[in-house]
């Protein structure tokens, strides 16, 4: 937020008026909020920030929102300008009882009635229909429910949507590499409470579930339906720009992002060679 008022940025989503801090928060922002979209260029022209809007409603959004343009009492969800402060905070109420309106939960049919595939929990319903058929009706509703929720907030370095303030505190440390968080146990640091209960039951837990194909054990029933999925070739999750299938969504992600977004891979260990340093030491 500090980065989007006190500095101008370049970053001008086109379609909407939202002004991001990096290029990345930019992209993001259109294939979450704008991928059945396109900018048309009907609206105003800003000069200043050269950018072709595609409504005018955009267009005054943009003019609150950047800092390059000094607009005072501004609404930053219309672009509405207004005459004295008192006059905004009342129009900004009628906002706020918008979005405190209850949203119509998404109802999940027992399969697909696209492909027929059978769904068994409201996410991977959700996840499904905008994965595989993203240009399809329902899709385009859920991706309409998931906006209007109460209380959504936005990451303002690369553009993801979360469901509250304190989530949003935890997901950015994730881009400023902060761990307050630290195991009992180990020295491992984690960036929130549900990572590090993960790794607590994962590694500090003795649970051991073995999988009945191949024998291998798990510490906890996650992993082993996640391992059986590999048996089964199971793979509802594909990549939105290459289509490539995955059988769970945490790889779709890191596919993205090394793939698609060049993100260079991590440096693999040399375990024999940690081996005979242990050795050694020894």
């Amino acid at each position: 937020m500090h980065m989007r008022v006190k500095h101008p940025t370049e970053c001008v989503c086109g379609l909407c008026g939202s002004t991001f801090a990096t290029t990345r928060g930019l992209s993001v922002h259109n294939m979450s909020q704008h991928r059945q979209e396109t900018n048309e260029g009907n609206g105003p022209n800003c000069e200043v920030c050269g950018v072709k809007f595609a409504t005018v409603i955009a267009w005054k959004k943009h003019l609150v929102l950047s800092s390059k343009h000094e607009v005072s009492n501004g609404c930053e969800f219309c672009g509405e300008t207004f005459a004295d402060e008192a006059s905004l905070k009342l129009h900004l109420k009628k906002h706020a009882r918008k979005q405190s309106g209850r949203v119509p939960p998404v109802q999940i049919p027992s399969k697909c009635v696209i492909c027929a595939e059978w769904l068994t929990s409201r996410d991977q319903y959700k996840t499904h229909m905008t994965s595989l058929h993203p240009l399809s009706a329902e899709a385009k509703r859920i991706d309409f429910v998931e906006r209007k929720k109460p209380g959504s907030v936005i990451c303002e370095v690369c553009g993801k949507m979360v469901k509250s303030k304190s989530l949003l505190v935890y997901h950015q440390r994730k881009h400023t590499g902060e761990r307050p968080l630290q195991c009992s146990r180990c020295d491992k640091r984690f960036d929130a409470p549900a990572t590090l209960h993960a790794h607590v039951y994962a590694r500090h837990t003795n649970v051991n579930l073995p999988c009945h194909m191949c024998h291998k054990r798990f510490s906890n029933r996650n992993a082993l339906a996640k391992h059986i999925k590999i048996h089964l070739g199971i793979r509802p999750y594909k990549c939105s720009i290459c289509n490539k299938a995955f059988p769970h969504l945490c790889d779709v992600k890191v596919h993205m992002k090394h793939a698609h977004y060049k993100v260079p891979w991590p440096k693999k260990r040399d375990r024999n060679k940690q081996k005979t340093e242990n050795t050694e030491t020894e």
